[in-house]
């Protein structure tokens, strides 16, 4: 017996789409990146048969600068990558890895909220991986430095 077991959108792309969606005035987002706004809000919301196309993606990653829907599209995979932070100030090495450290004790502190309370709100699940990719960020620059 077969199964169909395969959704159009899958769960951290759909929630990567509507914090995408949250984030931005999508009548100022859309033109910019050269897609009708009624269809983009209809390719965001995973209830619509529309989809997002990978030109689509990167359009709106060049219009907006914001990789949320690159990373829900690559954490469907297994995988993840984030974008280099530009670095305009010249933090010491040790800042640095102080800076990061606070920001993963963080991260946990939150994890931790979460694993006591037994259950993530959405909100929670947004402020986590907003934190991550910070922390990612930091520790890829910190390792770029470091090679540097």
């Amino acid at each position: 017996m077969f199964t169909d077991t395969t959704c159009k959108q899958y769960v951290s792309f759909n929630s990567a789409c509507e914090r995408f969606a949250s984030r931005y005035v999508l009548s100022e987002v859309a033109p910019a990146a050269g897609i009708k706004e009624q269809m983009l809000r209809n390719k965001l919301n995973p209830d619509q048969p529309h989809q997002l196309t990978v030109a689509d993606i990167i359009a709106l990653f060049h219009a907006t600068g914001d990789e949320t829907l690159i990373d829900g599209m690559l954490f469907c995979c297994g995988l993840t990558a984030f974008a280099l932070p530009q670095t305009t100030s010249a933090t010491q090495l040790i800042e640095r890895t102080i800076e990061l450290n606070a920001n993963v004790s963080g991260l946990g502190s939150q994890a931790l909220n979460i694993h006591k309370a037994g259950r993530v709100t959405r909100t929670q699940r947004n402020m986590v991986v907003n934190a991550a990719t910070v922390a990612m960020g930091e520790l890829a620059i910190l390792i770029n430095e470091i090679e540097s």
